[in-house]
Order: structure tokens, then sequence, then C-alpha cells
């Protein structure tokens, strides 16, 4: 069985073990959620290096969940 088949929220999170969450990013997220009534919150992130941090944006080309799924984990 996978997690995804054992969720019991309201919604899930992909996190993998290298991620690094702020303290109220959950909250944010779930926040922007039930406002917007959304099946799907996405936020930029950093990328880090052992020199250098980059500001990743995470601009969909339409805010369709199967294009937005797409684009962000082909």
């Amino acid at each position: 069985m996978t997690g995804i088949e054992l969720t019991q929220g309201e919604y899930v999170i992909h996190a993998d073990s290298d991620d690094w969450v702020d303290e109220t990013m959950l909250e944010e997220l779930y926040g922007k959620a039930k406002d917007e009534n959304a099946d799907i919150v996405i936020c930029d992130f950093y990328s880090n290096t052992d020199t250098q941090q980059t500001l990743c944006k995470q601009q969909p080309s339409e805010l369709k969940a199967d294009i937005i799924l797409r684009e962000l984990f082909q």
C-alpha cells in the first residue's frame, strides 16, 4: 500500500526528506486552499547548493489540475 492510499486528511503535502518547510508554510497553504476552494495549492521554493541559493518560481501555464501536475512533476 502506498502513502497516498493511507491518507485520511482533507489535504496531503508532498515533501521530500531533503525539503525544508517553514514553520508557517502548511498553515498558509491550507488557508489559501480553503479561501480559494482549491484542489491544488503550490508555492515557490529555494534550491540550494554549497555556494548559492536560488528562488525557483512555480508558474504553470494554466490553472488546471492536470496541466499543473504535468508541468511541475515532469
